[in-house]
């Protein structure tokens, strides 16, 4: 009789060992693709870029100002200079933020603080676009030319 009742309970115990482990498996179902795609070579990489992607929204001295600032609801000029200063000065992390003229893409700026502003809770946004406009310049040049003399001196 106490033979069965062992056999019982290591059955039993086997079962929710398996019932467990396959729970385990269910939630950490990416860590568990991510080692298959390691040992067997697989070409998936969406899990690479979604990781790629949550670092270059939630990480970065870029993204923790941006997130400071939205939460603190400094959205001046002045915080939007403070963002191309931190851009400018390592435009080898941010160069997707700098255009072929070396200037601040704020296209690209803008649409990465209200992807940050959208996670926040309350959701926040702040539209730099009127930030990065240039000012108008008009430049006139008057010329006095040589052929218009003779009518000076009449009258």
């Amino acid at each position: 009789m106490f033979i069965i009742k062992a056999l019982v309970f290591i059955f039993l115990l086997f079962i929710a060992l398996v019932f467990f482990g396959i729970l385990r498996i269910a939630f950490n179902a990416k860590s568990y693709m991510r080692r298959f795609s390691d040992i067997f070579g697989s070409d998936d990489t969406n899990q690479d870029d979604d990781r790629k992607e949550r670092e270059k929204v939630f990480g970065g001295v870029l993204n923790k100002t941006v997130r400071a600032l939205l939460l603190q609801g400094d959205t001046t000029e002045t915080s939007f200079n403070q963002l191309c200063e931190l851009i400018r000065a390592d435009e080898r992390s941010y160069g997707e933020y700098i255009d072929a003229q070396g200037e601040v893409n704020v296209e690209a700026l803008n649409e990465m603080i209200n992807t940050i502003g959208a996670g926040l809770r309350p959701p926040c946004s702040w539209d730099v676009t009127a930030y990065g406009e240039k000012q108008l310049s008009l430049s006139v040049y008057l010329e006095r030319s040589g052929s218009m003399t003779p009518y000076d001196t009449q009258g």
